[in-house]
């Protein structure tokens, strides 16, 4: 609010919104007096323009899935279960990424922060020929196979006690921090998966990082780059 006080210097945008002056105050005063109804219209019509700008398909979008806590007081805040000695809530978010100059909100949800965050996975998984990328603890081998089944791509982290079986090793003689890029299965002889993609880089610390991805039309740099979008929803 602070940045809107001395961007939106704008005698048209005052006069709209009823204001003699705009200041981070005043601003906070007017959105804590305002229907949140007209937020979400808001909200919905400016989605609703850059899902046309710009369709989403296999190619040009990345669904980014990660989710925040928010810690509150428990006295003012009693409903938003969290722990014993705090409040909290959880806002589930799914971001779509094109590229580094397009991305925005593109889904939501709020819960108590006790909530786990796989449980809104599903919620999130809705866009067919898109790619999800999630950290590793949405992981679960079923849900896997499910988007993997339904038209889904995905690219996340594999835990590190992961049960790895390796099908195919490719060649990756002529990259310098592609370490290793495989087919291969996950799980025990109680489950195990459909064949997957593992990549396996090293970072610029030096720190092996595996991802593991149903994306086979793509370069092993591309898999590692799009987990690393992932950090954009932060």
């Amino acid at each position: 609010m602070r940045e809107m006080d001395t961007s939106f210097v704008s005698s048209e945008l005052q006069s709209t919104m009823a204001l003699d002056s705009i200041s981070h105050s005043q601003l906070s005063r007017m959105l804590a007096q305002m229907d949140d109804e007209i937020l979400w219209a808001v909200f919905a019509q400016l989605l609703e323009k850059a899902r046309s700008k710009t369709p989403v398909t296999k190619q040009n979008a990345l669904y980014l899935v990660d989710s925040s806590t928010f810690s509150l007081d428990t006295t003012r805040y009693p409903w938003a279960d969290f722990r014993q000695t705090k409040a909290g809530i959880k806002l589930h978010l799914k971001l779509c990424f094109m590229d580094k100059g397009h991305f925005y909100p593109d889904q939501f949800e709020v819960t108590n922060a006790v909530e786990h965050d796989d449980n809104h996975l599903e919620i999130f998984v809705n866009q067919p020929e898109a790619t999800y990328i999630f950290d590793r603890g949405y992981i679960d081998y079923e849900r896997l196979d499910e988007m993997e089944a339904n038209g889904f791509f995905f690219v996340t982290r594999v835990k590190k006690n992961a049960k790895i079986h390796v099908r195919e090793t490719y060649d990756t003689s002529q990259s310098k921090t592609i370490l290793r890029d495989q087919m291969v299965v996950l799980g025990t002889q109680v489950y195990l998966t459909s064949p997957f993609r593992l990549v396996t880089i090293e970072d610029e610390k030096g720190k092996q990082l595996s991802f593991v991805t149903n994306r086979f039309d793509v370069t092993a740099q591309e898999v590692a780059d799009m987990y690393k979008a992932r950090w954009q929803i932060e």
